[in-house]
């Protein structure tokens, strides 16, 4: 009767064996019911070398469990304990969610990338454009300036080219469908460079003029003088043209002076034609700030408005108030492009890098 009750109790024995290695039995808890502590060491049995004994993972069955006499899942809180990656309820065959998540993630991040690569070369021509259009438009606006064409020249207009660096920069970056980075930093800092130079030039060349114009020494420069000369000559003409006027006419000089300018007189064509750029500069002072004379306040020639200073102090008030001051405003807002571009080309490579953009 022994031998029959130790038959009985052997497979109950073996499969509360069984249970404990599925739920990773920890050798320091007692057995539930007596006998003697069972030891997993290898693989190969024994006490040999050898890896230790893989263990699986425990069964959502419950049947060894109920079996061997054991409550279900007595020995999960162990396993789950043990092993903090593995998540409850989830079936072994599928992959853990942190891998689905990575999968998701990357397939976010190639659509990410996909989508950026083909709105980017359009959106950063444009906004370069945008970007450069205010002091590109600032160096025109002065190159069309009368005073700076007079004195300094129309040669800043040159800058009108510069939107052809983001044409280019569009092109390239197109055909090769990833944002290249010495294209961007060409297209950002080349533009920005020549309008800071530019810019800095016409401040430079408008500080001159403003003091050597605001000077009532006619012999500051050559081309002051000569324009003090042409200024001269228009007001003999215009004497000569008057009293001509007064004789023939009959009317007082007042009255002359009143009623007629220089471009009344039959002469003023053939005088034109010996000073026609210094007249033709003269005219558009004497009718925009209601000046008159050069270096000293005179008569008016040109026009009927009522004038206040001499045009030579006028020009160079305009220089120093208005040509300088618009030129630094160049300089600074190209200085702070660079300064951006600089900084941005440091902090953004990381970040396109670990989008797998080459940087």
């Amino acid at each position: 009767m022994q031998s029959g009750n130790a038959a009985l109790q052997e497979p109950a024995s073996i499969r509360e064996n069984f249970s404990r290695i599925l739920s990773d039995y920890h050798p320091s808890a007692p057995l539930s019911s007596g006998g003697e502590q069972p030891h997993y060491g290898s693989a190969g049995g024994g006490g040999g070398g050898g890896g230790p004994l893989g263990v699986l993972p425990p069964s959502h069955s419950s049947g060894s469990d109920a079996a061997a006499g054991l409550t279900s899942g007595a020995f999960m809180g162990n396993f789950y304990a043990d092993h903090p990656d593995v998540q409850q309820g989830v079936p072994w065959d599928e992959p853990p969610l942190d891998v689905m998540e990575d999968e998701e993630q990357q397939k976010m991040r190639r659509k990410k990338k996909s989508n950026m690569v083909k709105v980017f070369p359009f959106f950063f021509s444009f906004s370069c454009l945008i970007i450069f259009l205010t002091p590109i438009w600032t160096v025109v606006n002065l190159s069309a300036d009368t005073n700076v064409v007079y004195w300094i020249g129309d040669w800043c207009k040159a800058v009108v080219v510069l939107p052809a660096f983001f044409v280019g920069a569009f092109s390239i970056q197109a055909q090769m469908k990833r944002p290249h980075k010495l294209t961007i930093l060409i297209t950002m800092l080349l533009p920005a460079g020549i309008l800071l130079v530019t810019g800095d030039a016409l401040a430079s060349l408008a500080s001159d003029r403003a003091d050597q114009l605001r000077s009532t020494d006619c012999d500051t420069f050559k081309q002051k003088r000569d324009l003090q000369h042409a200024w001269e000559a228009a007001q003999k003409l215009y004497t000569k043209c008057l009293v001509d006027t007064v004789h023939s006419n009959n009317i007082t000089m007042k009255q002359a002076k009143t009623v007629f300018r220089i471009e009344d007189c039959s002469e003023y064509k053939g005088g034109l034609a010996m000073h026609p750029s210094q007249w033709g500069y003269l005219k558009h002072l004497e009718d925009e700030y209601q000046c008159s004379g050069w270096c000293h306040v005179a008569q008016p020639v040109f026009t009927k408005k009522d004038v206040r200073d001499s045009c030579s102090v006028v020009v160079g008030a305009v220089f120093r108030a208005k040509i300088k001051r618009a030129a630094l405003q160049v300089v600074s807002y190209d200085l702070f492009i660079l300064m951006v571009v600089s900084i941005g080309n440091i902090m953004a490579g990381p970040h396109l890098r670990s989008m797998g953009i080459e940087w």
